[in-house]
């Protein structure tokens, strides 16, 4: 072989490698910007965009505040209510439970003993102040919620609604409970939470609701636009 045939067949091999290595760099390069499964979720949304920095205070009761109280063993107990002017609630079946001046957590507390005490063995109560002030049904209508998308092996999957109240955004226990649980099918310890970040990528952390629900671990705050995907349980044969 001739030394310019063997020169003409070197540049056309080194050739070669720089378009194969250019069309490799391409393909990997249009896969990092789908996706980014590290684990790690970007700042949660509120509705209009900013993202939640912080946590507020949690108010108390008074009187004329609206809250809603939801029981996962028994869903006959949930609804919204008013704080009247003696500072209590009326509720069906477990009469006045009084409120006032009381948080969050220590109204839950109130209905959880109030619960096990004359109508369940356990209860899982979660309450929202959901408005303020005598114009309480007004705001309730008002009322702040982000856009979440729930997929997978739930109760009611589709696009859903949740209220923020007082400034905290909504776990995604709290989501699957509204939206209509998880089915019995769904693989509760694997949920998928997926969030787009600042640039366009669509991030993914898988949370383990099964210890939230057990109390071990807190619940992940979710933001506008997530999406909650509930994979189906894995059956061995």
């Amino acid at each position: 072989m001739s030394a310019f045939s063997l020169h003409f067949r070197l540049v056309g091999q080194l050739s070669n490698f720089r378009r194969w290595f250019s069309i490799l760099g391409s393909v990997v390069l249009l896969g990092s910007c789908a996706s980014k499964d590290d684990g790690i979720l970007p700042p949660p949304m509120l509705p209009g965009g900013p993202s939640a920095s912080t946590v507020k205070v949690m108010p108390t009761f008074r009187v004329g505040d609206g809250l809603e109280l939801m029981v996962e063993e028994d869903t006959s107990f949930n609804g919204q209510f008013s704080v009247r002017p003696e500072g209590y609630v009326l509720i069906p079946k477990l009469g006045r439970i009084p409120v006032l001046g009381l948080t969050r957590d220590g109204a839950e507390r109130k209905m959880r003993e109030s619960l096990q005490r004359s109508q369940l063995t356990k209860a899982t109560v979660f309450v929202e102040l959901i408005s303020s002030g005598p114009d309480a049904q007004a705001a309730m209508a008002q009322q702040p919620r982000i856009k979440v998308f729930l997929t997978g092996k739930v109760g009611s999957p589709g696009q859903h609604q949740i209220p923020v109240v007082s400034g905290r955004n909504p776990g995604v226990y709290e989501a699957l409970l509204m939206a209509g649980g998880p089915s019995n099918f769904g693989n509760l310890s694997k949920v998928e939470i997926m969030r787009q970040d600042s640039a366009g990528l669509r991030r993914k952390q898988v949370v383990d609701v099964r210890a939230i629900e057990q109390g071990k671990t807190s619940d992940v705050p979710l933001g506008d636009g997530d999406i909650i995907n509930v994979p189906p349980k894995v059956f061995g044969f």
